[in-house]
């Protein structure tokens, strides 16, 4: 990655413009020790910035500290109420060698914990609870279901079972001075490429508000590395003759258009998708996305939904939202109506209204004369009327680009 400057921040006193300026803890002399560091942790997961890794694994519910296993103990394990599970690696760092150890540390962890059965995760978790005394004496389930009114006991085990077998986490390094030779983290990946994790760095600056006190202290989480869209796979193969296999590789073309290994919150999306549905339907779904993405469009994801959104040609930087498919097979449109704000292009209203319309006619809806498509739009029938649909979006993307053109033109 490229060098980065961050400049300190600044508290505003006042609509006048009086701002304070926070002064910046050093790098390896942090007021507090990395128990503090997990204790923080533990008690506000919502620092660590999860939308921005995988969508899918919020929102944390603290599990606990220092969970055994056979070889170490877990800083943090967090679960989301589906059953998703984050594994957290604290380090204040001293030196670089500790950075690759604390990275190659967190896979070792995950690989382990793969091997096990959702009765050896509640045991670990409930011995680290005897030691530490950071939650109740309670069962793990019973803990969820303090944060969670409806949860579905027998498929929240499931589901933790089914990760665990899968090895489906998100492993996260957290600490100060996270900088250049750890951020490339790709040698890690191989080390053991059956298991589903996505692994980022987060690195969190520390500033004292009153310089000459170690309290109270801002806590300024960013995400520096993550991985994405590489290409992780050993094959072995051993079978007899008569069977006939083959391995398809992604080529160089496919990778750079994000055919490769897709972020796990699309596995998730994908694979609940298809219980939800069918595997045929899902496929079906995914290629369609990756033709809105050859045609200029954005993937945005949350834990149960993608929004395909159009990157405002005139440079405003918006993203206006094109369709949103969700895992019940359905999909909606809405905020068009912002393509005529000024600070998004200022573009002319009937646009917009044309590709609503337009939308509608192919599922038989009504036409209106505003951009809400209130109800929700059965997937199937665009998936039927695929060619129609894709016209809708290519007319609507093509007259953004050819109105931005004019107005750079004039």
């Amino acid at each position: 990655m490229n060098d980065r400057q961050q400049s300190a921040p600044i508290i505003l006193q006042s609509q006048e413009g009086q701002g304070q300026r926070l002064a910046q803890v050093p790098l390896g002399k942090p007021p507090f020790r990395e128990n503090v560091l997990q204790k923080l942790l533990a008690e506000h997961p919502e620092v660590l910035p999860i939308n921005e890794i995988e969508p899918a694994f919020q929102p944390l519910i603290f599990l606990g500290r220092e969970i055994p296993t056979r070889v170490g103990s877990i800083d943090l394990l967090y679960s989301t109420p589906a059953g998703y599970l984050t594994i957290v690696e604290t380090k204040l760092w001293d030196n670089p060698e500790a950075r690759r150890q604390v990275v190659a540390q967190i896979i070792d962890y995950a690989t382990e914990i793969s091997y096990w059965s959702f009765d050896e995760l509640r045991a670990a978790i409930g011995k680290s609870q005897n030691e530490n005394g950071d939650l109740p004496m309670t069962d793990i389930v019973e803990n969820i279901k303090t944060k969670v009114d409806d949860l579905d006991q027998t498929n929240y085990i499931d589901s933790i079972s089914r990760n665990l077998r899968k090895g489906n986490f998100l492993l996260l390094v957290v600490g100060n001075g996270i900088h250049e030779g750890v951020e490339n983290i790709s040698e890690y990946l191989q080390k053991n490429p059956s298991l589903h994790y996505s692994l980022a760095l987060v690195e969190l600056n520390l500033y004292r508000l009153n310089k000459d006190q170690d309290y109270p202290l801002y806590v300024q989480p960013r995400t520096l590395a993550k991985t994405i869209e590489l290409v992780r796979a050993i094959v072995d193969i051993k079978a007899p003759p008569e069977l006939d296999i083959s391995v398809k590789i992604p080529t160089e073309e496919e990778v750079k258009k994000g055919k490769s290994r897709r972020r796990l919150t699309e596995e998730i999306f994908f694979e609940e998708l298809a219980a939800n549905k069918s595997k045929e339907f899902a496929d079906q779904v995914y290629e369609l996305m990756m033709e809105l993405k050859d045609m200029g469009l954005v993937s945005i994801w949350r834990s149960s939904s993608v929004s395909m959104r159009f990157p405002d040609p005139g440079g405003s930087g918006y993203l206006f939202t094109v369709i949103v498919f969700d895992l019940s097979g359905t999909a909606y449109i809405g905020w068009l109506e912002r393509i005529n704000f000024p600070e998004y292009g200022g573009y002319d209203i009937n646009i917009a209204l044309s590709y609503r319309n337009c939308i509608a006619n192919i599922v038989g809806m009504p036409q209106k004369e505003n951009c809400y498509l209130e109800d929700l739009i059965p997937v199937h029938k665009l998936l039927a009327y695929r060619e129609d649909f894709l016209n809708c979006v290519r007319r609507f993307t093509g007259e953004l680009i050819k109105l931005a053109k004019e107005k750079q033109d004039e």
